[in-house]
Parts: structure tokens; sequence; C-alpha cells
């Protein structure tokens, strides 16, 4: 298995896409995006190769949310142990900061008047899963509206082991909603 770098001409003929040493890959014009070439042995590609592509594809896609997909424990902090997207442009704060708590619980990002609301949607839904809106509070200290959808994973013995899901910046959304019905208030 060997990976490589290179620079060639896009698919379309528009631009020259390359991949330099920070593995950046672009088109000319567009946002660079990570990209690895594989040259496989056999034809077949090893299961650790396949792994780490799998996790590239899903960066790239999830790097395009207005949010991100994420695992996080069972625990009162919701502490990340897996995020994948940008939370940093929906929160202020990178992947880095936080994964395991490090800067940050996302249980401290929860506004305070919805907390309660989270916590017990997420409790009722378990392993069928919630679906909800709530507010987060960004590190500048804006207000972010946030759709949620997520799950509980049970081990054999039905113990909590951690929660799957995907958070959504809705802000735009509801400013629209509200701005609607304050016009049709006013008619």
């Amino acid at each position: 298995l060997r990976a490589w770098e290179g620079a060639s001409r896009s698919q379309d003929g528009g631009g020259w896409a390359h991949q330099g040493g920070s593995g950046a890959y672009g088109v000319a014009h567009r946002p660079a995006r990570p990209r690895r070439h594989v040259e496989l042995k056999g034809g077949v590609m090893s299961e650790t190769a396949q792994a780490a592509e799998d996790l590239q594809v899903l960066e790239e896609i999830a790097g395009q949310l207005e949010g991100f997909f994420f695992r996080c424990r069972a625990d009162d902090n919701y502490t990340m142990t897996h995020i994948f997207g940008n939370p940093e442009r929906l929160v202020g704060y990178g992947k880095d900061e936080l994964y395991e708590n490090r800067v940050v619980a996302y249980s401290e990002l929860l506004h305070p008047d919805d907390a309660d609301h989270v916590d017990r949607h997420v409790a009722e839904g378990g392993a069928r899963g919630w679906d909800l809106d709530y507010r987060l509070v960004g590190r500048s200290g804006d207000v972010i509206w946030v759709h949620e959808t997520g799950r509980l994973v049970h081990d054999s013995s039905g113990n909590p082991l951690y929660q799957d899901g995907v958070v959504l910046d809705i802000s735009r959304r509801v400013a629209e909603k509200e701005h609607l019905r304050q016009t049709s208030e006013g008619i």
C-alpha cells in the first residue's frame, strides 16, 4: 500500500487540482478538501486503508454541514469522543477543544433555559432516538439554534454506552419563522 501526492487537471478541465504537503486538494476557486490516492497491491485495499479512506470521506461530507456528527459518552457532560464536521463554525470551539471536554463540555454550551429540555428528551428517547430543537451559547456569547437527531446505544446487558447523533444549525430557519410570525401579526 503506497499513498502519493501530486497535481492533475480537474475532471471538468476547468482548473488544476493539487495536493500539497498539507494534504489539501482542490480545484481553483473552490475550498481545498483533503484527498488521498491509494495504490493497491493485488487490487484489494487493506481494511486499515479502507477505514482511513472511509473516515476521510465522512470528514469531507461532514465538513459541508452547518453542524457536525458526534459520538459522546452517555454522561451528564455529553463528553465528545468523536466529532466529524466543523463545530468551530457553529459554536466557536474546535473539535480538539470539545474532545474529552478539554476546554469545554458540550453540556456547558446548552442554553440555560433549554438544558433540562434537552436532558429530558435525550433520556426519554433512549435507543428509540430523539429529534429536537434547542439553543446553544457559543464562545462569543451568541445564541445558536440547532436541531439534533440522535440515539442512545446500549451494550448487550442494556447498559448505556454512548450517544450518536448530528447537530445542525437552524438559526436562519428560526429567524425566518419568527419574521413571518411577526409579519402576519402585523397584518
